[in-house]
């Protein structure tokens, strides 16, 4: 069957939607950027060693590792960073000092594509690693030898299990 056949079949067979003369119009469809990153300026997060946590048992040197710090216009609030893998900053949860709330960069990547000290992990290739939800928890077991990482929730992502896959952890816990 030529080309020329096989469309008159098909013509014949379903009929046409449209006669040739209509003027077909698609509506324009709306397209979402799910997964989009957005790097956020180094300078967002001010490095200081948090009395808040500190008083919550983690040491000075983990928080350095792990880039807490402050932010001038947040009063009340530590700085807890987010980065990618390649250690550009992606997000920061911001966490009162003084009762339970907490919130992120409104904009910035969502969390939910990050993993919590994973540039940590990265940077000083390390191969064990416990995994938390919350990212004071992840300090805590720094603090006494073995590295954390977090989900920022209790459920863990496709792209968050892809970002631990490709870093240098070989054992979690």
């Amino acid at each position: 069957e030529t080309i020329a056949e096989t469309e008159d079949y098909l013509l014949e067979r379903y009929g046409r939607l449209y006669t040739d003369a209509e003027d077909i119009r698609l509506p324009t469809p709306r397209l979402i950027e799910r997964n989009k990153v957005v790097v956020l300026p180094s300078e967002t997060v001010t490095p200081s060693v948090s009395p808040y946590l500190t008083r919550r048992g983690i040491s000075a040197d983990i928080q350095r590792e792990y880039g807490v710090g402050y932010t001038a216009h947040q009063v009340g609030y530590t700085a807890l960073p987010w980065h990618l893998p390649d250690g550009r900053l992606a997000n920061v949860k911001y966490r009162s000092t003084t009762g339970k709330r907490f919130f992120y960069v409104s904009g910035a990547t969502q969390i939910r594509q990050l993993v919590y000290g994973i540039n940590v992990i990265n940077e000083q290739r390390i191969d064990t690693a416990v995994i938390c939800e919350a990212e004071i928890d992840a300090q805590s077991w720094a603090t006494v030898g073995v590295y954390g990482i977090a989900t920022g929730g209790s459920h863990m992502t496709r792209t968050q299990a892809d970002i631990i896959k490709r870093s240098s952890i070989r054992r979690l816990i």
